[in-house]
């Protein structure tokens, strides 16, 4: 999980998972005001393969945005501020590492990198909740 903003929308940036360290991975960012899942699995454009390119009410342009995957035996599933914005079922790649991606001329800002079993958010115990 990530979040990031960019400064255009014909840009991207966001999380890469699955990754070999080389050119197999897969990528999950904004792109053009819509959010995409891409698999990559060479250098050039004919290797890589756009699993989803949707639209996202909860994506908010030039602001910051929450961006979270998780990684099941069948299935990927997306989110964009706490909002399931999709569900691919792929097996192409597993295992690997997590990292950070931007594509073209973009400029991208990042903050709070996570990688983890569970990275759902939390409520506060309404204990802890009513002291701050």
């Amino acid at each position: 999980a990530v979040n990031v903003k960019l400064d255009s929308e014909s840009g991207a940036a966001g999380l890469v998972f699955c990754a070999d360290g080389g050119d197999r991975h897969y990528g999950f960012y904004p792109s053009g005001g819509k959010l995409r899942l891409t698999r990559f699995e060479g250098a050039d454009v004919y290797a890589w393969t756009i699993l989803a390119d949707v639209p996202a009410e909860a994506y908010r342009p030039g602001e910051w945005n929450h961006l979270r995957v998780r990684v099941d035996q069948e299935k990927i599933t997306c989110w964009v501020n706490g909002q399931v914005i999709l569900t691919q079922e792929d097996t192409g790649l597993r295992g690997g590492r997590a990292g950070l991606c931007k594509f073209r001329n973009t400029v991208a800002e990042f903050r709070q990198f996570r990688v983890g079993t569970d990275l759902a958010d939390k409520p506060l115990p309404p204990a802890v909740a009513g002291k701050v």
